[in-house]
């Protein structure tokens, strides 16, 4: 999606704040925003701390607010 917008970084953290402009030019709502910048800190724990254990009660709620991120993602590059 950010590649078809012309929006490149050079690395994970940039990419988050380049998404998260996307809020900005009302390209995306900030709901989806927070379930991204959400799963991107998700993300980060578990490659940069040691031992993180996700629990059910934790990951469940996401399932849906993610797949409705991934459906405003695809309309936006359609």
């Amino acid at each position: 999606m950010l590649l078809k917008e012309n929006i490149y970084s050079k690395t994970h953290s940039g990419l988050k704040s380049k998404f998260n402009q996307l809020i900005k030019e009302k390209k995306i709502n900030s709901v989806e925003v927070e379930i991204y910048n959400e799963l991107f800190d998700y993300r980060h724990d578990a490659d940069y701390n040691d031992f993180i254990v996700f629990t059910k009660e934790e990951i469940e709620p996401l399932i849906e607010r993610t797949e409705n991120l991934i459906n405003e993602i695809k309309k936006l590059i359609n």
